[in-house]
């Protein structure tokens, strides 16, 4: 399991990347299919770490947070 900063930094770089934009989202293997249909088109506003737990927000949307594997 990735140690906290590891997951603050990957937290900056999703939102550097990302932040502002429509990323596509999908489920490859559909394991998480119907999360992904909630979020796509949505713009992403920010990314963000507490502790090993990588958060993001979208307008409209309630925060969406999962801890990292």
């Amino acid at each position: 399991m990735p140690e906290g900063h590891t997951i603050h930094a990957i937290a900056g770089r999703i939102e550097h990347a990302f932040g502002g934009t429509r990323p596509e989202v999908s489920s490859p293997q559909g394991r998480f299919a119907e999360s992904a249909a909630l979020l796509q088109g949505r713009e992403l506003v920010s990314a963000s770490a507490a502790g090993k737990h990588l958060t993001s927000s979208s307008p409209g949307t309630p925060s969406s947070t999962s801890t990292s594997a």
